[in-house]
């Protein structure tokens, strides 16, 4: 599969290259776990990173771009009577596949799909049990993606998507994200 990806990536790059609007994003992402036998608890993450709008006609786009993104949240578990929370992290490298449709000089709507990449993973735990349990984090997840941008001037525009988790991140665990980025398009 990533290699089918990596292969779209590069034709359309190399078809786009003379049409590439490129933007700083930094983001604020809301993370909601759907875990089975828990109690979730929703957290902010962060993301920063670069988006490119690759031209294929005058309104339709490939979006993609490379970033590092947090997905952060906790859960809590009542085995027998025994309570413990665990807080997660996950650092992924997210790479965008998305197709964007500008509807005017100031709107655009985009849908598709991301590869998350997984850099790194962080738990911490408390109450009865004193270590975190093995979830079998997955390397790689996708997630189905839809959104907006709007410009407020030539240089400043904003983001907003919402991610629901195609893939579990670990074992009957998956992550659904609402995102707002603030971009700033380089020239």
């Amino acid at each position: 599969m990533f290699r089918y990806a990596f292969a779209l990536l590069i034709a359309l790059t190399s078809i786009a290259q003379a049409d590439t609007k490129l933007s700083v994003m930094g983001s604020l992402i809301y993370n909601s776990p759907e875990i089975d036998n828990a109690e979730e608890t929703s957290d902010l993450g962060f993301g920063l990173g670069m988006r490119a709008l690759m031209g294929i006609n005058d309104q339709l786009h490939f979006r993609s771009g490379a970033g590092i993104v947090q997905k952060k949240f906790s859960y809590k578990v009542n085995d027998s009577g025994s309570k413990s929370e665990f807080d997660l992290s996950f650092v992924y490298l997210n790479i965008p596949l998305t197709l964007y449709w500008k509807a005017s000089p100031q709107v655009g709507f985009f849908s598709g799909t991301a590869l998350n990449a997984k850099l790194s993973d962080d738990c911490d735990v408390s109450g009865a049990i004193d270590s975190c349990i093995d979830l079998n984090e997955k390397a790689i997840v996708f997630p189905a993606i839809i959104g907006f941008d709007f410009s407020f001037s030539d240089k400043i525009g904003m983001e907003l998507s919402y991610e629901y988790g195609l893939t579990e991140t670990a074992k009957d665990l998956r992550i659904h994200s609402a995102i707002a980025s603030f971009l700033y398009h380089l020239d």
